[in-house]
């Protein structure tokens, strides 16, 4: 027979009165609670001659400032402490958050606090602790997410476009938070009200019909990993694309008869990690050798950038933002007029010039840059590019 067993937790921690009940009823079957067993969702027994032994869980913040029970939240009793519960018929087990837990000697200990008053100054104390916890972490989530937002130097509706994950997961960690704290204030607040007028705790509380917390928490843990699973949207950056599966133009489809182009071997591709605003965005580099009919040689980079939304909206801004981005590189952007494109535009940067189209919901990012003499005008590479698009 196992000398230690584990528990899922019937009731929430923070029900300072259904578990001392739960603990006391365990006790009776031959469980005693071990030394620092108890944690958020279960907890760790060992057997033992079935006793009657009850238990207690006393705030652990007896220091007067805030900053003070902050600093010593995660500390065990002083020895005077632990002296007079030993005087009174307890022994201490372990601390859980800003509680002590106590495990009565004998089946009838002498309670080691009764007056109300001071009960409820405890749990005021346990109120004031986890308010401030819960605003420090909103401050933290807040701010980072503040921090991702101006880093990206783009408004609210272009981190929801570019990234997607980001905006999910501020509302859902910020509605985890509240619903986290927020029970835990709403108990001790009534637990506060209920010794401020004058009532005893109730050490016998019935704890069966709570049910168990950890059941919805796992729920939700495998809801948002299984969205993250089938959505893949939870993280935001790029990986590995064969080149064999690249199915947009390359560099040797834009060369009129008689140029060559050698690639170099180390070329990729990249494509963003899929989200609902853009489900497909990919990215082309081709490095290598321009040859002319002529025999003139040339270093060449062809760059493809593709990108298909879901939303014409969301496609309008994708091409502004590449123009925006563009613009910055470029001397001057001179529009074209190409037949089924709603958008095209010209850049014309220091190293060469580049293309941007679009069309409905797809949007293209395209140049040849050619590093020395140009052997292979715009106009050439262009037409043969835009042949490749069309239907």
């Amino acid at each position: 027979m196992y000398k230690t067993v584990s528990r899922l937790l019937p009731c929430p921690v923070y029900d300072v009165e259904a578990m001392e009940s739960w603990l006391g009823d365990l006790a009776g079957e031959g469980l005693y609670l071990e030394r620092h067993g108890l944690s958020s969702v279960r907890a760790r027994f060992r057997r033992g001659e079935p006793r009657a032994l009850p238990y207690r869980l006393v705030s652990s913040l007896e220091h007067p400032t805030l900053w003070q029970r902050l600093r010593r939240q995660n500390r065990p009793p002083s020895p005077e402490a632990l002296d007079l519960a030993a005087h009174y018929g307890w022994e201490y087990v372990g601390l859980y958050r800003a509680f002590h837990v106590y495990r009565g000697t004998t089946e009838h200990p002498r309670e080691m606090e009764t007056d109300p008053a001071l009960q409820e100054a405890a749990i005021g104390r346990v109120f004031r602790w986890y308010a401030a916890r819960f605003l420090l972490a909103l401050g933290v989530l807040v701010g980072a997410f503040l921090l991702l937002w101006f880093s990206c130097g783009r408004s609210l509706w272009g981190l929801l476009l570019e990234g997607f994950a980001t905006t999910l997961l501020f509302p859902v960690a910020l509605a985890v938070l509240a619903l986290f704290y927020g029970k835990n204030l709403r108990h001790f607040r009534h637990l506060s009200r209920k010794l401020a007028a004058g009532d005893a705790l109730d050490h016998r509380k019935p704890w069966r019909s709570h049910g168990r917390p950890a059941v919805g928490w796992t729920l939700l843990v495998v809801l948002l990993v299984g969205w993250w699973a089938v959505g893949g949207t939870l993280l935001s950056g790029v990986h590995s694309l064969p080149a064999e599966e690249y199915s947009l133009a390359r560099a040797e489809d834009l060369l009129p008869p008689g140029y060559a182009y050698q690639r170099e071997p180390e070329n990729f591709s990249q494509q963003r990690r899929p989200n609902p605003a853009f489900p497909q965005d990919l990215f082309w580099m081709e490095d290598g050798t321009l040859t002319a009919p002529d025999g003139r040689t040339c270093p060449g980079q062809f760059r493809l950038r593709y990108t298909r939304a879901t939303l014409l909206a969301a496609a309008q801004w994708r091409f502004a933002a590449l123009l925006e981005e563009g613009g910055q590189q470029s001397d001057a952007a001179e529009a074209l007029s190409l037949p089924g494109m709603d958008e095209a535009l010209v850049l014309w940067r220091e190293y060469g010039p580049c293309l941007l189209l679009r069309r409905g919901t797809e949007v293209w990012q395209v140049s040849f840059t050619q590093l020395g003499e140009e052997l292979l005008p715009l106009e050439d590479w262009a037409e043969a590019f835009w042949a490749t698009l069309s239907p």
